[in-house]
This record gives structure tokens, C-alpha cells and sequence, in this order.
């Protein structure tokens, strides 16, 4: 076993001690699996290369990360105080960072999770705050924002120069755990400024932006995206009135831009595939039964086709690889499916691959 397999396999232990326990049971034979009548005839199917073993501990968002030894996905599983690390390529998982606490090191309900650099961030909602691992040795550095977050949930990321932006979605409530009134949603984002070169990373708050009325306001808010070429975000704004992708620039402003017909269930995920011809968003609608994957062109956000997979269902995060490349996705709160771009690509009839 070489060194960084022994890393992976320590962490398991040391700080994954108290975790949840993965399920020996194995995923659901797709070949024979049909899409729910009510999905819709422009849906096509994309079969999963694989989808991994279940673990009870309600998963939810996704990054993927590499370097020339390994290929990982991260996974957080709120209710198991967790992140499960899994091979890329077969779904096995191979390690586990955290367990409930507070401490450095430990976690309360970790959701949004994003890479930049070196750097591994995870959003924890019940300890209000943004933790930062190293790659590939999972050792905790610092914690930043817990005298500012309330409620926080998704986070998109950027590296720039000697610094990482990060952006992170505040889906704060009133006592009476209710939505605020518009006039109280200022706030929904986060901007901070990260100096990941610090020793440890120390982080300042830039800014908090949301519209306060009208078509950009975020009522209910959990996924961000940060799209660097067209310098700006992607929010799902997920209220049952208003289920759309609103997007912001970089600055806090809104745009004025929105895809509000693409969603007959709720947006979840969203995660870009760059290649040489074209650039593409997807994002998820999520059903219970089966999840479906909206592919949106980068420059206009028009649709371009929708898939679903076999057994894929009821999808929260999405995180997509340049290798292969890949796109992970949720299934179920419990596991993680990946789809071959080539494979959604000429599916969609979207020309050459990646």
C-alpha cells in the first residue's frame, strides 16, 4: 500500500471512527428499468457506469478531485457528521473525514462542499461555518464564518492570484422557521476572500448581496455556481412559487437573468462540463422516482436536452470531472451514481465529446 492509500485508510479510522456504517447491499440492476410515465417523452436515457453502495446517513452534495495517483469524489452525508471519499472510478468508498462535534476537525451537518487549489471547503449548517481541509491529506487547517452564517447551505469557488472567492448561500429563517419577507433577503449570499497561502488559510467577509424585491429575489436557496468565464453565479432558488436558476454577477447584482420553465419538480445540483467546441450546464430537477438532468448551453442558458438514468432518483448535488469526463450525482440520499459524458453527449446528439 503506498503512502497516500495509508492516509486514506487512517482517516477512515481516526476521524471517521463514529460514522455511519456503508451498506453491503448492491445497487439496483438498471438493464430492464423503464422511465416513470410521467418524466415526459423528451427525456432521454442514459444508463450509469456505476452506481455505489448505500449508506444511511442522508447524502447530499458532491466535488470530485484528482492528482496523477488518485480520482475522488467527496460526498457529504449530513446526518452522519461526515464526508465519504470514494474512488472515482468504481463508486468503492476509501476513506472518511469527520464525525460530530465541534471541534476542528469535526462536523455538524456538512452540505455544500467545493475544491479549489489544494483545498478542500465544506459548509457545515448546524455549527454556522466553513471548514478547510488539505488535499490530499484531508488534515484540518482553519474555520472561518461563524459569527456571520446563520443557516448556510451550497458554496461555489474560484481561485484567483494568491487568494480563492468563495460565495456561500444563507438560507436563514425566521424563529418560527418560515421564509423572511423579501424586504429581510439581503443577505442570501455570502462573499469571502479566502488567503489560501496563510498558514492556516484565513478568510474576510467581502460582502452579503440578495435582492430585496422583484423577479431576483432568493426566497429558498441551497445550490450556487460560479461561472468564471461569464463572471457570475447560478443560484437555485427552489420556493415552490418560483422554481427557476437566477443569476448574479459577481458583485452582488442581479442580473435580470432567469430560467424559470426549465423545472416541473424542484432544482437541486448544478455543475459544468467545459469542452473545446461548447460549454454546458447541467442541472437537476429532482423526482422522486427519477431524477432528471437538464443540459443548458453556458452562453445562454437554453436547453439543449434532458436525460435520466436508470436508477438515478431524487437528486440533490452533482459535481462533474474533467476526467472522462464524468458527472456524479446523488441517488437517493443514500449512494452516488456516475454518468459518462460520451455517453449523455451522443445520447443528446450533442456532436463530439470532450
Amino acid at each position: 500500500m503506498d503512502s497516500r492509500s495509508l492516509v486514506i485508510a487512517f482517516l477512515a479510522l481516526a476521524i471517521g471512527c463514529d460514522a455511519g456504517q456503508q451498506s453491503p447491499a448492491s445497487p439496483t440492476d438498471p438493464s430492464e428499468a423503464a422511465l416513470p410515465a410521467d418524466i415526459g417523452d423528451d427525456v432521454v436515457q442514459v444508463a450509469e457506469s456505476w452506481t455505489s453502495s448505500s449508506w444511511a446517513e442522508d447524502i447530499d452534495s458532491l466535488a470530485a478531485w484528482s492528482d496523477e495517483e488518485q480520482h475522488l469524489v467527496f460526498a457529504t452525508a449530513k446526518q452522519g457528521n461526515r464526508l465519504v471519499v470514494l474512488d472515482a472510478g468504481t463508486g468503492e468508498e476509501v476513506g472518511s473525514i469527520g464525525r460530530r462535534g465541534e471541534q476542528l476537525g469535526e462536523l455538524q451537518r456538512p452540505n455544500g462542499v467545493a475544491i479549489a487549489g489544494d483545498l478542500l471547503y465544506v459548509v457545515e449548517r448546524d455549527n454556522h461555518r466553513v471548514q478547510v481541509f488539505s488535499l490530499p491529506g484531508f488534515e484540518p487547517l482553519s474555520a472561518f464564518g461563524e459569527t456571520i452564517l446563520r443557516r448556510p447551505y451550497g458554496i461555489a469557488a474560484r481561485r484567483q492570484g494568491q487568494t480563492t472567492e468563495l460565495f456561500i448561500t444563507d438560507n436563514y429563517e425566521t424563529p418560527d422557521e418560515t421564509i423572511p419577507p423579501d424586504s429581510e433577503l439581503g443577505e442570501r449570499i455570502k462573499h469571502f476572500r479566502v488567503d489560501d497561502q496563510a498558514q492556516p488559510p484565513t478568510a474576510q467577509l467581502v460582502g452579503s448581496f440578495g435582492e430585496t424585491a422583484g423577479q431576483g429575489v432568493l426566497r429558498k436557496v441551497e445550490t450556487i455556481a460560479l461561472d468564471n468565464e461569464a463572471q457570475r453565479l447560478l443560484v437555485a432558488e427552489e420556493s415552490e412559487d418560483d422554481m427557476s436558476l437566477k443569476v448574479y454577477g459577481l458583485g452582488g447584482e442581479f442580473l435580470g437573468i432567469e430560467a424559470s420553465e426549465l423545472f416541473r419538480w424542484e432544482p437541486e445540483g448544478i455543475a459544468a462540463i467545459d469542452c473545446q467546441s461548447e460549454s454546458y450546464w447541467i442541472t437537476t430537477d429532482q423526482h422522486e422516482t427519477r431524477t432528471v438532468f437538464r443540459v443548458l448551453r453556458q452562453a445562454d442558458l437554453s436547453l439543449v436536452g434532458s436525460f435520466a438514468g436508470k436508477v438515478t432518483a431524487n437528486t440533490d448535488g452533482i459535481a462533474t470531472s474533467p476526467k472522462g469526463p464524468t458527472l456524479f450525482a446523488v441517488h437517493d440520499d443514500q449512494a452516488v451514481s456516475a454518468f459518462a459524458w460520451s455517453h449523455i453527449s451522443s445520447a443528446l446528439g450533442l456532436g463530439p465529446t470532450c
